[in-house]
């Protein structure tokens, strides 16, 4: 009752012959595998930095380039709360006499690692007494509190700087 092997057969003995060669092979592979992983994994050199280092990189960068930072990892945000740092285009005055003076646009007070962007509306809040229309004349936003539609840096210096005598207008030539 011998019978020759069907197709059946084959596929059944080439499957089992197939799974033992995986088996073998499937150690080694998943090592050198993991060994490639860990060699093309990107690595985190910023994390291993120094806290001075990072607070001297972070001082290079703008506003929304820093307000990214804090936002994508905590100990970056740590890093900028604690040190206080300050982006390169910030308008906050450093000069002890304004230090507490609040931003001219939305009046917000600076705070130690302040690196949010502003917002403001450019324009007066329109108000029709008793029970008339009321809206921002800049967006035509009804609500008073709504944040403002301008984005930009926060500003408290209130005093525009001066030149020399006539008001800024020395190194102008007229002739």
């Amino acid at each position: 009752p011998a019978t020759a092997p069907g197709p059946d057969d084959v596929e059944g003995t080439a499957d089992t012959s197939l799974c033992r060669l995986y088996r073998h092979v499937s150690h080694d592979f998943l090592e050198i595998r993991f060994k490639i992983q860990r060699l093309l994994e990107p690595r985190q050199y910023m994390l291993l930095l120094p806290e001075h280092v990072l607070v001297k990189i972070f001082s290079f960068l703008p506003t929304r380039a820093l307000a990214a930072l804090k936002c994508t990892c905590h100990h970056f945000k740590g890093i900028i709360e604690a040190f206080g740092v300050r982006a390169t285009d910030s308008r906050w005055s450093r000069d002890p006499l304004y230090r507490d003076d609040p931003c001219k646009q939305c009046r917000k007070r600076y705070e130690k690692g302040d690196v949010s962007l502003c917002r403001w509306h450019p324009k007066p809040y329109h108000h029709d007494l008793p029970y008339g229309r009321s809206y921002w004349m800049c967006c035509r936003r009804a609500d008073r509190e709504t944040p403002g539609c301008r984005l930009g840096l926060h500003d408290n210096n209130w005093v525009l700087p001066c030149n020399g005598p006539g008001g800024g207008r020395a190194g102008r030539e007229e002739g």
